[in-house]
Formats: structure tokens, C-alpha cells, sequence
């Protein structure tokens, strides 16, 4: 079984992440998060304009790495069978889910043209946690609401989840993830290795 995390939502995520400029906010509940969202964009935007330009495996792997919280995603994404998987098999699952993330980044680059994206406002959860509103303009197509959850630790911002809001639904990428994960999980008696399984078939079969 083939866990089935939506790549659609993902590509659409990823691909506002490598194609779109993030003016100023017009308002900042916290304004330095959504000032590394914007500079987060620019990092890519800085070898890859408009669809256009090549980006290396490498550095695609450097940006999720230095921008994306894929440990804590890891982590939440396993839920209830976090604890009893061992720190072998979790740096295993989450290589798994770090390849399928740059995966789907990279495909997402090619259909990275003549989009923009501005930052809308952001919301402090915690002051260490907030989500920050962009909308996403597509030639074309509707525009596209999405939303961004992130962490500060130690001074330092990471993306921990995304979200699109469409039609007044709003889907969040890890709790949806998480969600398979539990139902191939608990199908599977907590066998790990059945979910890395599952993303690297992912990985290899992407639309």
C-alpha cells in the first residue's frame, strides 16, 4: 500500500516556496517571521527566476534543510508511535521524508512562472509559534490562499506546516500526513519500516 499524501496540495505548497517575491506585510503580529518567510523565497529565487533558471539537487537539499523543521515534522507526523520507534529508524524515516520533500520541490520548479505571492498578515499562537497569511496569484488560475505555521527556537525560524484555505476548507500538510501515517501505522503494528516504504514509493512514482 502506497500511503497516499496528496501531491497536488504538496506541489502547490512547494511551488509557491520556489516561485513567488513576498513584499511587506500589511500587518505583522510578528514581523521578523514573516520577514524569513519572504527571505526564506528569496534564497531559492536568488538561482531560479520565473521557471527559468537551474537549481542543483544540492542546493534544494540545503534550502529544506536550513529552512524546514523536517525533525519536528518527523516527529509529529509519526504521532502516537514516535516513542517507540528508535533514534536508528527515526533518522531513517526522516531521510525518507526529507527526499520527498526536495523531490517534490524540484519537480515543482519547472512550473514556476510568472506567479508573485504577498504576505497578508501573520498571527502569534505562542511566542515561539506563528502562522503567517500569504496569497498566492496564478496566471490563469484563482488565487491562492495559503498559510504558513513557524517555530522560533534559539533565535532561529523553520517552517513546520502548511496549508492551503480553499472553498472555506483549510488542509494542513502535516496533520494530513500524519493521518496516513497512523492508518498504514496501525495497520502495520507500528512497523516503520512500512511507512519509509511507502514514501520512497512516492518518491519514485511522482506525477
Amino acid at each position: 500500500m502506497v500511503v497516499n499524501v496528496r501531491v497536488r496540495l504538496f506541489k502547490l505548497v512547494f511551488l509557491s516556496l520556489a516561485a513567488c517575491v513576498l513584499p511587506h506585510a500589511v500587518s505583522a503580529a510578528d514581523e521578523a517571521c514573516e520577514q524569513f518567510l519572504g527571505a526564506s523565497v528569496q534564497t531559492v529565487l536568488t538561482q531560479y527566476e520565473n521557471g527559468t533558471a537551474s537549481v542543483t539537487r544540492t542546493e534544494l537539499e540545503g534550502f529544506v534543510t536550513n529552512k524546514v523543521d523536517l525533525s519536528r515534522i518527523a516527529k509529529f507526523t509519526l504521532g502516537k508511535y514516535a516513542p517507540s520507534v528508535s533514534e536508528v529508524d527515526f533518522e531513517r524515516f526522516r531521510a525518507a521524508l526529507n527526499t520527498y520533500v526536495v523531490d517534490i520541490l524540484e519537480q515543482s520548479l519547472s512550473e514556476a512562472k510568472n506567479t508573485s505571492a504577498e504576505v497578508l498578515g501573520s498571527v502569534d499562537r505562542r511566542a515561539t509559534d506563528c502562522v503567517v497569511e500569504t496569497v498566492f496569484y496564478r496566471p490563469s488560475q484563482p488565487d491562492m490562499l495559503l498559510l504558513w505555521r513557524v517555530f522560533r527556537e534559539d533565535e532561529t525560524y523553520r517552517i513546520f506546516d502548511v496549508a492551503i484555505r480553499d472553498a472555506g476548507n483549510t488542509l494542513w500538510v502535516s496533520l494530513e500526513l500524519r493521518a496516513q501515517f497512523a492508518a498504514l501505522l496501525d495497520q502495520k503494528n507500528g512497523s516503520i519500516e512500512t511507512v519509509i516504504q511507502s514514501l520512497q514509493s512516492k518518491t519514485t512514482d511522482l506525477p
